[in-house]
Protein backbone atom coordinates (compact mmCIF):
# COMPACT_ATOMS: atom_id res chain seq x y z
CA UNK A 1 0.00 0.00 0.00
CA UNK A 2 1.35 3.42 -0.93
CA UNK A 3 2.03 6.16 1.61
CA UNK A 4 -0.39 9.08 1.18
CA UNK A 5 0.92 12.38 2.59
CA UNK A 6 -2.48 14.08 2.11
CA UNK A 7 -4.15 11.39 4.18
CA UNK A 8 -1.50 11.66 6.89
CA UNK A 9 -2.03 15.44 7.11
CA UNK A 10 -5.83 14.99 7.24
CA UNK A 11 -5.58 12.40 10.01
CA UNK A 12 -3.22 14.58 12.05
CA UNK A 13 -5.70 17.46 11.82
CA UNK A 14 -8.55 15.17 12.90
CA UNK A 15 -6.62 13.55 15.76
CA UNK A 16 -5.60 16.95 17.06
CA UNK A 17 -9.31 17.67 17.56
CA UNK A 18 -9.82 14.37 19.42
CA UNK A 19 -7.02 15.21 21.85
CA UNK A 20 -9.08 17.38 24.21
CA UNK A 21 -8.01 16.03 27.61
CA UNK A 22 -4.46 15.19 28.61
CA UNK A 23 -3.49 11.77 29.96
CA UNK A 24 -6.50 10.11 28.33
CA UNK A 25 -6.65 7.15 25.96
CA UNK A 26 -9.26 7.48 23.23
CA UNK A 27 -10.48 4.25 21.66
CA UNK A 28 -11.40 5.28 18.12
CA UNK A 29 -12.86 2.61 15.81
CA UNK A 30 -11.61 2.80 12.22
CA UNK A 31 -15.13 3.50 10.96
CA UNK A 32 -15.64 6.40 13.39
CA UNK A 33 -16.25 9.84 11.89
CA UNK A 34 -13.15 11.30 13.58
CA UNK A 35 -11.01 8.99 11.40
CA UNK A 36 -13.16 9.04 8.26
CA UNK A 37 -11.51 10.79 5.32
CA UNK A 38 -13.54 11.03 2.12
CA UNK A 39 -12.21 8.85 -0.66
CA UNK A 40 -10.20 6.57 1.66
CA UNK A 41 -10.95 3.07 2.89
CA UNK A 42 -10.52 1.82 6.44
CA UNK A 43 -7.48 -0.17 5.25
CA UNK A 44 -5.84 2.95 3.80
CA UNK A 45 -6.53 4.86 7.01
CA UNK A 46 -5.14 1.99 9.11
CA UNK A 47 -2.01 1.92 6.94
CA UNK A 48 -1.55 5.68 7.31
CA UNK A 49 -1.95 5.39 11.10
CA UNK A 50 0.72 2.67 11.21
CA UNK A 51 3.07 4.91 9.24
CA UNK A 52 2.29 7.83 11.56
CA UNK A 53 3.26 5.60 14.48
CA UNK A 54 6.47 4.62 12.67
CA UNK A 55 7.25 8.30 12.11
CA UNK A 56 6.78 9.04 15.81
CA UNK A 57 3.82 11.36 15.22
CA UNK A 58 1.42 9.59 17.60
CA UNK A 59 1.49 8.24 21.11
CA UNK A 60 -0.81 5.29 21.60
CA UNK A 61 -1.51 2.81 24.35
CA UNK A 62 0.42 -0.35 23.62
CA UNK A 63 -0.07 -2.28 21.43
CA UNK A 64 -1.73 0.70 19.74
CA UNK A 65 -4.56 -1.04 17.93
CA UNK A 66 -7.34 -3.09 19.48
CA UNK A 67 -8.26 -6.51 18.08
CA UNK A 68 -11.61 -5.04 16.99
CA UNK A 69 -9.99 -2.50 14.68
CA UNK A 70 -9.62 0.67 16.72
CA UNK A 71 -6.68 2.90 17.54
CA UNK A 72 -5.91 3.42 21.22
CA UNK A 73 -4.91 7.05 20.72
CA UNK A 74 -3.42 9.12 23.53
CA UNK A 75 -1.97 12.21 21.85
CA UNK A 76 0.09 13.72 19.09
CA UNK A 77 3.77 13.67 20.00
CA UNK A 78 5.99 16.75 19.93
CA UNK A 79 7.21 15.62 16.52
CA UNK A 80 3.64 15.11 15.30
CA UNK A 81 2.70 18.62 16.47
CA UNK A 82 5.79 20.10 14.81
CA UNK A 83 5.03 18.40 11.49
CA UNK A 84 1.36 19.41 11.66
CA UNK A 85 2.25 23.03 12.42
CA UNK A 86 4.53 23.07 9.37
CA UNK A 87 1.87 21.67 7.01
CA UNK A 88 -1.27 23.16 8.61
CA UNK A 89 -1.61 26.28 6.48
CA UNK A 90 -3.53 25.45 3.27
CA UNK A 91 -1.31 27.68 1.10
CA UNK A 92 1.89 26.17 2.49
CA UNK A 93 0.43 22.68 1.98
CA UNK A 94 -0.63 23.46 -1.61
CA UNK A 95 2.85 24.72 -2.48
CA UNK A 96 4.48 21.76 -0.75
CA UNK A 97 2.39 19.23 -2.68
CA UNK A 98 3.05 21.08 -5.94
CA UNK A 99 6.78 21.02 -5.21
CA UNK A 100 6.73 17.32 -4.36
CA UNK A 101 4.86 16.51 -7.58
CA UNK A 102 7.45 18.43 -9.63
CA UNK A 103 10.22 16.40 -8.04
CA UNK A 104 8.30 13.22 -8.85
CA UNK A 105 7.74 12.04 -5.31
CA UNK A 106 9.52 12.66 -2.07
CA UNK A 107 10.15 11.11 1.31
CA UNK A 108 8.20 12.43 4.27
CA UNK A 109 11.33 14.10 5.65
CA UNK A 110 11.90 15.86 2.31
CA UNK A 111 8.24 16.93 2.16
CA UNK A 112 8.66 18.29 5.70
CA UNK A 113 11.74 20.29 4.67
CA UNK A 114 9.85 21.71 1.69
CA UNK A 115 6.94 22.66 3.95
CA UNK A 116 9.33 24.52 6.26
CA UNK A 117 10.84 26.38 3.30
CA UNK A 118 7.42 27.26 1.85
CA UNK A 119 6.27 28.28 5.33
CA UNK A 120 9.13 30.75 5.51
CA UNK A 121 8.31 32.00 2.02
CA UNK A 122 4.62 32.51 2.92
CA UNK A 123 5.59 34.23 6.17
CA UNK A 124 7.86 36.59 4.23
CA UNK A 125 5.04 37.37 1.78
CA UNK A 126 2.47 37.94 4.55
CA UNK A 127 4.68 39.67 7.10
CA UNK A 128 7.60 41.04 5.15
CA UNK A 129 10.05 39.15 7.37
CA UNK A 130 13.22 37.48 6.22
CA UNK A 131 13.49 34.26 8.20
Amino acid sequence: MKRDIDLIRSLLLRLEEVQQRPLTTHTIPFGHESLAVEGHTADEIGHALELMLDAGFLQVERPGFSPGGAILFQRLTWQGCEYLDDVRDPEVWRRTKDGASKVGGASLSFVWEMAKAYGKQVAKERLGLDL
